[in-house]
């Protein structure tokens, strides 16, 4: 049976019951939304991930942080959500001002008793 979730203050409602990766993942993207550098959000990615944006040179890592705050647009919905013991996968989608539907798969990985973003991958759908 599926449960009608809340509107979210952050704007994604979901037609799903959300856990807490799901929770997590949108917390963050509110917090990228109103961070100023990639230092307010590298707490939140997994650790091999925060590695390797923490490796980048210093133009490179300010383009990762621009592009992190704009993909995805906002709000995103999650559809799907499975888990299996630390790790989580979720499906979401988004659509840009343009109307044009975003597709997402998302991977969040629990460490030290948070869950955190270990990887995202999103694609566009054009009419």
């Amino acid at each position: 049976m599926l449960a009608l979730a809340p509107a979210w203050p952050w704007g994604a409602a979901s037609a799903i019951e959300l856990g807490a990766p799901a929770r997590a993942y949108l917390e963050l993207r509110v917090l990228a939304a109103k961070a100023t550098s990639a230092d307010q959000v590298l707490p939140h990615l997994s650790a091999n991930y925060r590695r390797v944006v923490s490796n980048l040179p210093r133009a490179e890592r300010e383009d990762w942080f621009m592009r992190f705050k704009r993909v995805p647009p906002s709000p995103v919905t999650i559809q799907a959500q499975a888990q299996a013991g630390d790790r989580s996968g979720l499906g979401a989608v988004a659509r840009d001002a343009s109307h044009v539907k975003w597709s997402g798969r998302i991977e969040m990985l629990r460490e030290g008793g948070a869950w955190k973003l270990d990887d995202e991958t999103w694609s566009t759908e054009y009419r």
